[in-house]
């Protein structure tokens, strides 16, 4: 068994939510030869934390399999003075692995007691207003302009382990044999060991030139350290989370007139729409600046598309005011009666005066009573009276008034409520 510790170049000052405390806190990143613990092996354990103001990564590197137990004992033994866990994807391979290892070793369930911060799990429901492909580690690190070295894959590492185990033993064997020649890299060309090279021939020859075992070891350990050594700056990510959940506060708030691209002219003049534009500041930088479009589901209309975006500090979020007519419609149909002369509903109480021959039972569409002015979308029925543009409408309207506008907290709680039901975060009322 080694044990590796390195000086990592993150910046100790990172911008992370303040509810991360780095004295207790351990980001975690595991090599196995497989993904099942009942049938593979544990050969790698990184850790990243941090000691006198400066990230370490620190690595406990099996030399073979059969020190599998030694290097999760002593793993166990160091790490028992932290409480938080911070993984990317952790709780559905790394952790549930050294779980069933610590219980064939017969150690102490460590993680039990522990916090768990799964980064990957905590921006997987926001996962399709991310630019990005996927939500591999590497593809969020390419995000956030995060360089690697390393070329392989936790898989493709599997056969460069094994064939570490076998140079190992072979080179030991040569020191150990009399009259038997060593193997001397110097008689290879440097660039079969570059990564490059072996991350080819492993691709297309599906197997390892004669590497040396210390070249070998460096490549896992090489992939292992950027995995864990990189995840502080993948708490970044989190910022944009903590927006989605609402986790922000008013800035600004402005009513502002657009010009829709396919606008009629009328009179020789564009007719012009307009839009909520609300400014919500952060406690956390946002790593990169992006905007989404992010669409309401109307059934009478095809689109009602929210623009968010992210730049330093800000999320802006950008609603369209609708400027027409909507209708409230009656908690109970069955109370009204519709005047088929007159073409409206009046309640019973009243139309039961009428002649039955001018009169029907209302339809539960045409109980209501229609208003025009500006108004926005709602995902719940937040802000009274609430209207409909349809009866099956699944969202409502309310008037956008003065009152609302000059309203901080108002403004504020529609922010958050409709950042939480573009997310997906809740359900509507309908």
């Amino acid at each position: 068994m080694q044990i590796i510790t390195k000086e990592w170049n993150t910046d100790a000052n990172l911008r992370v939510p303040e509810w991360i405390d780095w004295d207790s806190s351990l980001c975690i990143d595991i090599e196995t030869t497989g993904l099942s613990p009942a049938s593979s092996f544990l050969y790698l354990i990184g850790c990243t934390y941090i000691s006198n103001g400066c990230f370490y990564v620190k690595q406990w590197f099996s030399e073979g399999i059969d020190q599998e137990e030694q290097i999760l004992k002593d793993f166990c033994e160091w790490a028992s003075g932290y409480r938080c866990l911070i993984h990317f994807n952790g709780s559905t391979f790394d952790i549930p692995y050294l779980s069933a290892k610590c219980k064939k070793y017969g150690l102490e369930p460590l993680f039990e007691g522990f916090e768990q911060l799964d980064i990957y799990k905590r921006l997987y429901p926001y996962r399709r207003f991310f630019p990005i492909p996927n939500l591999k580690q590497k593809t969020v690190e390419g995000f956030l302009g995060i360089g690697r070295e390393d070329l392989f894959s936790g898989g493709e590492l599997i056969p460069v382990y094994t064939a570490y185990v076998g140079r190992l033993r072979y080179e030991s064997c040569v020191r150990q044999t009399p009259n038997t020649g060593s193997f001397d890299s110097s008689s290879r060309n440097a660039r079969d060991f570059e990564p490059e090279q072996m991350h080819k021939a492993l691709q297309t020859e599906g197997r390892l030139p004669h590497i040396p075992a210390d070249v070998l070891k460096e490549a896992l350990l090489g992939h292992n350290r950027e995995d864990v050594g990189n995840l502080p700056k993948l708490l970044q990510m989190l910022s944009y989370a903590e927006a989605f959940r609402g986790h922000l506060t008013l800035e600004t708030a402005r009513i502002e007139a657009v010009q829709r691209p396919s606008a009629p002219v009328t009179d020789g003049l564009p007719d012009m729409s307009s839009e909520l534009i609300l400014k919500l500041h952060s406690e956390l930088m946002f790593p990169v600046s992006f905007a989404i479009t992010a669409p309401l589901v109307l059934k009478s209309e095809t689109a009602c598309c929210c623009r968010i975006s992210f730049e330093g500090n800000l999320c802006t979020l950008t609603v369209p005011v609708y400027q027409g007519e909507v209708r409230h419609y009656y908690e109970n149909y069955k109370d009204y009666y519709y005047l088929i002369e007159e073409g409206i509903v009046s309640h019973k109480s009243v139309a039961g005066f009428v002649s039955a021959k001018y009169r029907r039972k209302a339809k539960p569409e045409e109980c209501c009573y229609k208003k025009a002015g500006r108004f926005l979308p709602q995902p719940e029925n937040t802000f009274e009276p609430y209207y409909y543009k349809e009866y099956k409408d699944r969202f409502s309207w309310f008037e956008l008034t003065a009152e609302f506008k000059n309203d901080p907290k108002a403004l504020t709680r529609y922010a958050k409520e409709l950042l939480l039901c573009l997310t997906g975060q809740t359900k509507n009322p309908k």
